[in-house]
């Protein structure tokens, strides 16, 4: 029986050339490194965030702590009253 081209030729034909392969998966780094890029600037800008509201809210509590005249220790950034 003779050996049918089509089948075993046809996964080659869908490949680009070697040429052009190189270039798409350079392309495609690219697009990933850009991706990561902008994923990584998001999370940084999160973090960020978080740790401006915890500053916000420990100032807060620190002030709401010293309105009620509880005492807390200096290490907190309040003086304790006698």
């Amino acid at each position: 029986m003779p050996h049918s081209s089509d089948s075993s030729d046809s996964s080659f034909s869908r490949s680009p050339p070697p040429g052009k392969q190189d270039s798409s998966d350079d392309v495609r780094k690219v697009q990933r490194r850009e991706k990561n890029r902008i994923a990584a600037q998001k999370s940084r800008q999160r973090q960020t965030q978080k740790a401006d509201t915890l500053h916000l809210v420990s100032t807060r509590l620190l002030t709401l702590l010293l309105r009620l005249g509880l005492c807390i220790p200096q290490q907190w950034g309040c003086e304790t009253q006698p």
